[in-house]
């Protein structure tokens, strides 16, 4: 998010720092990254690979990037810490205050309440669907092409026969 609003070059960050209540900080302060499924996990893996690449797909949890001397230096930069102030707000709401800061000082902040995904920060039927394609991309690109056309017309269709005679 600050990347894609700010434009932000990975190279000039000196500093990558997040904040968040305390169960969050609990559950994910010690995440070791042992390997890709771990990594979704690992805070900071999922910021340096946010800054790296712009977002973190499904794309992001393989052994290339988990051991990749890129990321690894962006991890490095990153700090972790519990901000008393976002308690407050949990389980209401899941808050999070990530800061990037450049080499020459500039500072950028976004706070979210909800992670993507969530009901109240919903994925766009375009996120929706190029996550379906990145996860079923093993299926062939009609069959899977058709079942998003399928899917996204469910709401009119007659009845469901069809949508299982696909899968």
């Amino acid at each position: 998010m600050l990347v894609k609003a700010y434009q932000l070059d990975p190279v000039t960050h000196e500093i990558l720092h997040a904040d968040f209540y305390r169960v969050a900080m609990d559950l994910l302060k010690d995440v070791q990254l042992a390997n890709p499924y771990v990594a979704k996990f690992h805070i900071p893996f999922c910021l340096a690979t946010a800054v790296q690449y712009g977002s973190v797909g499904t794309e992001a949890f393989t052994e290339e990037r988990i051991t990749s001397d890129v990321l690894k230096d962006l991890m490095a930069k990153v700090t972790l810490a519990h901000e008393a102030d976002l308690d407050k707000d949990h389980p209401a709401k899941f808050p999070a205050i990530v800061e990037i800061v450049s080499k020459a000082g500039a500072k950028h902040a976004a706070r979210v309440d909800y992670p993507k995904g969530d009901s109240k920060n919903p994925m766009t039927p375009e996120e929706l669907t190029s996550k379906f394609h990145q996860l079923a991309a093993s299926w062939p690109d009609e069959q899977r092409k058709r079942l998003v056309e399928q899917i996204l017309a469910l709401e009119h269709a007659d009845n469901m026969a069809g949508l299982f005679d696909e899968a």
